[in-house]
């Protein structure tokens, strides 16, 4: 079982990230993707938010990378 942990809050949505490196904003209403991930990220969860247009530049060096969800 994956238990979060509050890792910051922002006026738009609160972000979680866990011990093992996984990261959600899932449902949160989003329209953009927040310039401030960890680089030490390995699974990004944005699904069922309101994303539109991801730029080339959204993502910063994310070489942990290994899960992207963008699903609705």
């Amino acid at each position: 079982i994956n238990r979060f942990i509050k890792c910051f809050y922002s006026l738009l949505s609160s972000r979680f990230i866990t011990e093992d490196q996984h990261y959600s904003c899932m449902g949160r209403n989003l329209s953009y993707i927040p310039p401030s991930i960890p680089s030490s990220i390995q699974t990004l969860d944005f699904s069922f938010n309101v994303l539109k247009l991801l730029q080339k530049t959204v993502f910063p060096v994310l070489s942990f990378l290994q899960v992207l969800d963008l699903s609705r």
